[in-house]
């Protein structure tokens, strides 16, 4: 349904960076300093209870850039802020819708992980990159100087108080798409709500996942900022295989001569291997089939191997894999250990998992269904999160308890012909359905596009 949308504020823009521009913006950087230590120690325990480095990476600070274009004054330059590889997969697709409309367009993805660089650059072939900073102005500053922006776009992130307003200062419109609810009892409201509005006046536009986040969160808004409904970014978008995966399908079909059906299994967190291993050894005496895993993290291939070997199953890694050597037997399970191949190899299975949901949101689950793959998900500790509600209800995605429910959904899909067949037609119609969502983000992007444009004939 077509929302009916009011015109993007055009502001007054100062193209100056000073961190006395306002009273506030130097009291929150002040903030940061004196609280540095308890800042600090908070980081330091995400990091060990997550096992994350990534929030101390030195590159946070130095936001280090890699293949930026020359300037192109005919050109506009986006810069994409992304906090995880599927954030970073919405962004490559929303490139290239919009270069449809500006063939000329600049992309800058920064990213905050250094697995997400790698990632990234192995999904585009060394497309322009960067990591964006810690939100403290000495971090902020160099990064936009360095990036140079014309509009930034923050991925699902809202919170970035010094890169918001130095983007006013630099004259370039910044917008929040696919925002999450974020909800706060009474009490903690009043506090919120006066560094959140003060924040979110330096946006121009937000994107929320529904209408009633969007009311949730109306008041805090300046009656100039653009706020929509532009549904997650997590959506849908018809899916082919990319020249750069010729590798992976080879390496699955050389360990698959039988084509036997394949179940991916991807983003696994700690605890799901267990699931996955679970499931596949109650499948195994009725079906013959391979069982594809892929883990969160590289870290954690050493910890599956180690499972695997427990149960005498043999594996096959990618990253071992040589065209010149014949397998001396078929594996049972193919282990993919690289970075951003994981969403091409959605692509060759009957069914999927989708890793993070067991006792969480997870990652996204809508991966599988561009290639037509029925999905299941764990139980999220009982909590449905807004993206997996549509794909349940269209009959495309499974919420799963336990190892025996996903091994009777599994095994019902890969030996049930007529059921599969029905699934992909369900899942085709599905993908038709969710272009809404992202229609209405490039919507937004080009609008964000245009009013840069503008005010650049004003100045």
């Amino acid at each position: 349904m077509q929302q009916e949308q009011k015109p993007l504020r055009q502001s007054s823009r100062k193209n100056h960076l000073s961190l006395f521009y306002d009273w506030r913006l130097f009291l929150y950087n002040l903030a940061i300093i004196i609280f540095s230590p308890y800042l600090l120690l908070a980081k330091l325990y995400r990091t060990i209870r997550k096992r994350n480095w990534s929030y101390f990476i030195p590159a946070r600070c130095t936001t280090p850039t890699f293949g930026l274009p020359d300037a192109n004054p005919k050109a506009i330059r986006l810069v994409f802020m992304c906090s995880a590889l599927g954030e970073i997969l919405s962004c490559i697709k929303l490139t290239n819708a919009l270069r449809e409309i500006y063939p000329e367009l600049q992309v800058i993805v920064t990213v905050r992980e250094i697995a997400d660089m790698t990632a990234f650059q192995r999904q585009t072939g060394g497309a322009p990159a960067s990591f964006y900073p810690f939100d403290f102005w000495p971090f902020v500053k160099p990064w936009i100087k360095k990036t140079s922006p014309d509009v930034i776009v923050a991925m699902r992130l809202l919170w970035f108080p010094n890169i918001a307003w130095a983007s006013q200062l630099w004259g370039s419109p910044m917008c929040a798409i696919g925002v999450p609810p974020r909800k706060y009892k009474p009490a903690r409201f009043k506090f919120w709500s006066v560094l959140n509005r003060w924040t979110l006046h330096g946006y121009d536009a937000i994107g929320f996942l529904t209408e009633e986040d969007k009311q949730d969160h109306l008041a805090l808004f300046d009656k100039n900022v653009d706020v929509r409904v532009t549904g997650s970014t997590r959506f849908v978008v018809p899916r082919s295989l990319r020249p750069e995966s010729a590798q992976l399908k080879e390496w699955i079909e050389r360990n698959n001569p039988e084509a036997l059906p394949l179940i991916v299994t991807g983003s696994l967190h700690r605890g799901e291997p267990e699931l996955i291993l679970d499931a596949f050894q109650t499948v195994r005496p009725h079906c013959d089939y391979l069982l594809l895993m892929a883990p969160r993290s590289l870290d954690e291939v050493k910890e599956i191997e180690e499972l695997l070997q427990q149960h005498d199953i043999r594996y096959s890694l990618r990253s071992h894999y040589d065209a010149s050597l014949q397998s001396a037997s078929r594996p049972d399970v193919l282990i993919l250990d690289t970075m951003g191949e994981l969403s091409d190899a959605y692509g060759f299975g009957q069914v999927a998992y989708v890793g993070g949901t067991l006792h969480g949101v997870g990652h996204n689950i809508y991966e599988p269904l561009e290639w037509e793959v029925p999905v299941c998900f764990g139980h999220g500790d009982g909590k449905i999160h807004v993206s997996h509600t549509p794909a349940i209800e269209a009959g495309v995605g499974f919420r799963i308890n336990s190892s025996k429910e996903l091994a009777d959904e599994w095994l019902r899909i890969i030996t049930d012909s007529q059921y599969q067949k029905m699934l992909k037609e369900r899942c085709h119609l599905f993908i038709e359905q969710q272009q809404e969502h992202f229609k209405n983000h490039v919507q937004l992007l080009v609008d964000m596009i245009e009013l840069k444009k503008d005010t650049a004939k004003n100045e």
